[in-house]
């Protein structure tokens, strides 16, 4: 019984420092010009002070969404064959949601576009 006990309140205290750690999330959705919503397409997410990076892909409507990243500036890059690659500079607050939404234009990989905002 006391076994239960203490593993009920280690987990119960693990979850409390968890859920003050100093994280947010960025999500967002990827559309194109005509504001169609942009499948599959590549995103990585890399931390400006460390240089630690996340990927992953926007889902069938477009959507992406990484939580649990630390608070701070961030660059995230959407990459998609037969578009420009588009880049977008936000700051993760604490306890906070950063929306971003990813506009995408048709081009040449080679081509990029830089947009810097921070998301409130």
């Amino acid at each position: 019984m006391k076994t239960i006990i203490g593993a009920f309140l280690f987990v119960l205290v693990a979850a409390a420092a968890w859920a003050q750690a100093p994280v947010g999330t960025i999500s967002g959705v990827v559309r194109d010009q005509s504001n169609a919503v942009v499948p599959q397409a590549s995103i990585t997410i890399r931390q400006v002070a460390t240089g630690v990076e996340r990927h992953l892909f926007s889902g069938d409507d477009g959507t992406f969404s990484a939580p649990s990243l630390a608070a701070g500036p961030y660059l995230i890059t959407a990459e998609l064959s037969g578009f420009k690659t588009h880049r977008v500079e936000v700051t993760v607050a604490t306890g906070r949601v950063s929306a971003v939404d990813l506009r995408m234009e048709l081009g040449q990989a080679t081509e990029s576009i830089v947009v810097a905002a921070n998301a409130v």
